[in-house]
């Protein structure tokens, strides 16, 4: 059977499967899954920032995604670029890649935990960005929890930080600053937009940022680095596929929750292959982060006086 009939056909099993089956379910289970793969993503890129540019591994990601899209855009006629909305394509390109740069450069030079924490600020600063662009209100509660998750991350930055460690924190800040844009940029087009379209733009914008600094800095890859620069496309490809499936099918508020999974999966990967432990500082900054995201998500039920 031709692998082109055989993914199609298993794509229409899965498409049943998943149509019959709650939305929040299977936006979880989707959830999980790039959650481990994410994982992989996260050991090849420390394994590899020691020696590389970040720019380099984020061009070696997007490149391969690119690379394994164009036949299908070839086959389809170019038509998965089309699009009424180019400007909020570009807008997720640009936050995207100062996202992905911040995240990166934070997992190479931090313990896999305190990056993940340190990421999960991304809900905090959503709270923010709602109120000024969605016209949400987020009362006592949701300030609080902002405010909570603030000193959270100053916690785990610690006043013996040495400069290399407040560079990567900040790193990671920033990461999720620009994270958060993406999100609501991401959750505004899935009203419309194809998961095949979602994916083109960013392959295809992503690998020209990231492609101007990498041709000034560029390291030559090694034959024992190759196989990690393959995890890092394979991981990265299935991690957006499922986040973006993820978020089609069920709430935001829901699979929020769920993420936090992700910060289990990076500590075991950060204990078993590296060694590392969290500091007690570094443990309490990622506590008051994850309480403080939890409690932003699900504000509203707290208001309502229907939380359990």
């Amino acid at each position: 059977m031709p692998l082109g009939v055989l993914t199609r056909a298993l794509s229409e099993r899965l498409t049943g499967w998943a149509n019959a089956q709650d939305g929040n379910t299977v936006g979880a289970l989707l959830i999980v899954v790039s959650s481990l793969t994410v994982a992989g993503l996260m050991i090849a890129v420390r394994e590899l920032g020691s020696t590389y540019p970040v720019w380099q591994i984020m061009l070696a990601r997007t490149a391969g995604q690119l690379v394994l899209l164009l036949p299908f855009m070839y086959r389809d006629r170019w038509h998965m670029l089309h699009t009424k909305k180019l400007r909020w394509h570009v807008l997720r390109v640009v936050t995207g890649f100062f996202g992905i740069l911040g995240w990166f450069y934070s997992i190479a030079h931090l313990r896999l935990a305190d990056a993940v924490g340190l990421s999960f600020s991304k809900a905090l600063f959503l709270v923010g960005l709602a109120a000024m662009f969605l016209a949400e209100k987020p009362g006592v509660i949701g300030w609080g929890a902002t405010v909570v998750g603030f000193i959270g991350m100053l916690v785990m930055v610690g006043p013996s930080g040495d400069s290399g460690t407040l560079l990567a924190a900040s790193a990671a800040v920033a990461g999720a600053a620009s994270g958060a844009v993406t999100t609501l940029v991401i959750k505004y087009l899935t009203k419309t937009e194809t998961t095949a379209t979602m994916m083109a733009y960013p392959a295809l914008g992503l690998t020209l940022l990231a492609g101007i600094p990498s041709i000034f800095t560029w390291v030559p890859i090694s034959a024992p680095a190759a196989p990690l620069f393959l995890l890092a496309v394979a991981s990265g490809i299935i991690t957006q596929w499922c986040f973006i499936t993820a978020y089609r099918y069920g709430e935001a508020s829901v699979l929020a929750t769920v993420e936090y999974i992700r910060l289990v999966a990076a500590a075991l990967a950060g204990y078993l292959l590296f060694g590392e432990v969290p500091t007690p500082l570094a443990f309490l900054g990622i506590l008051l982060i994850v309480a403080a995201s939890f409690v932003s998500v699900k504000r509203e039920r707290i208001r309502a006086g229907i939380f359990h």
